[in-house]
């Protein structure tokens, strides 16, 4: 067994509301980074956080489940836990020992009760947050949409990485907004690098405050965005140290809650 050194290791929370995909992500991660000779799927009852006998019956997550991957040399630990109500309230042990809490939003429903909860518990140990929409495949899905209803419930300054390429049916890939480049799935599941699609490269200026006014519209405004965002952050975490010396709890907080 190989031995990862402590700061080589990542515990991640994988929160949401029940039925968003979590189970399914997880199954997928561990997939694509070849940990699991087969793609296991919560349908078949494959999946490898639901191996109890009632989970796979019912097709939900009753409990807290673990996994692991090597990426990049540092192991991933997945934390996956429950979103329906009755057994969502397993996720805030998850939290407090989680270095980064994996927020699932359904791209179809958009933000959940579940999801506020668990959300809540994040807040409640400061842990960070990233989100991922799933189901960008299925119809009436709305990535657009889905992360309006993030922002308008959080009121965070909640930037995409990612952009979809092509919706339900016609979902194909994801543009990379750090790298700007865009890849195709194929039909083996195996990503391929592509042009970014022209019409979405190109698109009106974006403005940070108000977020919810001006939704992503293409690569480059995801990108300006992003860019202003992490001015912005640099900024808050400067004043901080200069003006307090020592960042007390109270200033962590507030550095972490953009307006």
């Amino acid at each position: 067994m190989k031995v990862y050194s402590t700061d080589a290791i990542r515990n991640l929370a994988v929160i949401g509301h029940g039925d968003a995909g979590k189970t399914q992500l997880i199954s997928s991660l561990l997939y694509v980074a070849g940990e699991t000779p087969r793609w296991g799927k919560v349908d078949e009852g494959t999946t490898v956080t639901d191996h109890e006998e009632d989970s796979i019956a019912r097709r939900i997550t009753l409990n807290i489940g673990l996994a692991h991957l090597d990426h990049r040399e540092t192991k991933l630990n997945f934390i996956d836990t429950p979103g329906y109500a009755a057994f969502v309230s397993h996720a805030r042990p998850a939290l407090r020992v989680a270095d980064c809490a994996v927020a699932v939003v359904d791209g179809v429903k958009g933000v959940e009760v579940q999801t506020e909860k668990t959300w809540a518990y994040a807040n409640e140990f400061i842990v960070p947050r990233i989100m991922v929409v799933t189901k960008l495949d299925k119809e009436h899905s709305d990535f657009a949409k889905a992360l309006e209803s993030a922002q308008r419930t959080f009121s965070r300054a909640i930037i995409p990485f990612t952009l979809p390429i092509g919706r339900e049916k016609d979902f194909r890939g994801v543009v990379d907004v750090v790298h700007m480049k865009a890849y195709e799935l194929g039909a083996d599941g195996q990503a391929k690098e592509i042009d970014i699609p022209s019409d979405g490269r190109h698109l009106r200026k974006p403005t940070l405050f108000p977020i919810s006014t001006r939704p992503w519209r293409g690569a480059n405004c995801a990108r300006c965005s992003l860019s202003q965002v992490l001015r912005w952050w640099d900024c808050v975490l400067y004043l901080t140290v200069s003006w307090t010396m020592r960042p007390t709890l109270r200033t962590m907080k507030q550095s972490m809650d953009f307006p």
